[in-house]
């Protein structure tokens, strides 16, 4: 994801992310490193962790 769409993400969840928390929607806010990118920072912010993997079976 390029740095332009990665900070209009990141604007359109922090803008939200209160409501959407109140509402479930969002869960909560999962901390991310210092050095996060701005996507990453993004999906924290969603209550997603970033560095969640799929376990293959």
């Amino acid at each position: 994801m390029d740095d332009e769409l990665a900070a209009a993400l990141h604007e359109d969840i922090a803008g939200k992310a209160e409501i959407a928390r109140r509402y479930g929607v969002y869960g909560p806010e999962v901390a991310v490193s210092a050095d996060a990118s701005l996507f990453e920072r993004a999906w924290g912010l969603a209550g997603r962790d970033p560095s969640w993997r799929r376990q293959r079976g």
